[in-house]
């Protein structure tokens, strides 16, 4: 059986043609972002982008920081959002359970369809040291079944 890293080098290139994004979490967290004036935010287990380039584009005041532990999806996101000409963003090769960020120092923390992969207890306390007094944590995932259709 294949580890974690050896998987996603496999298909980091094809990921973001294989896989479903949806946009109603672009839509929430745009709306959430205006509401309560965030800036700063942290995409956990960003995968090659394809939902940190959406939040880019819709939220222009956005900075955000990505962070997958496969850094052949950080060069595939780092690549996509290059392209795009953004500039607003950094990335890092780290795990859910221990980021390489300042305490208090974010906003916003999401992550889309990769909660699976974390270890709940060191994620979530992770995310707490991370976020800001009124920072919010947004976990989006789809169903196994809804995987299935677009895979």
């Amino acid at each position: 059986m294949k580890n974690m890293e050896e998987h996603f080098s496999e298909i980091a290139e094809t990921y973001n043609e294989i896989r479903t994004t949806d946009q109603e979490p672009i839509d929430y967290i745009r709306d959430f972002c205006f509401q309560n004036n965030h800036r700063i935010a942290l995409d956990i287990g960003c995968g090659p982008g394809r939902y940190s380039l959406l939040l880019l584009k819709a939220i222009p005041q956005l900075h955000l920081t990505c962070v997958d532990q496969s850094s052949i999806m950080i060069a595939q996101t780092e690549r996509l959002l290059r392209n795009a000409k953004l500039d607003r963003f950094k990335t890092f090769v780290a795990d859910a359970g221990e980021l390489p960020l300042d305490s208090n120092s974010v906003d916003l923390v999401f992550t889309f369809n990769a909660i699976h992969h974390f270890i709940m207890p060191a994620f979530l306390r992770e995310a707490r040291r991370v976020l800001k007094a009124n920072g919010a944590i947004l976990i989006y995932t789809r169903l196994q079944t809804q995987n299935e259709t677009s895979i």
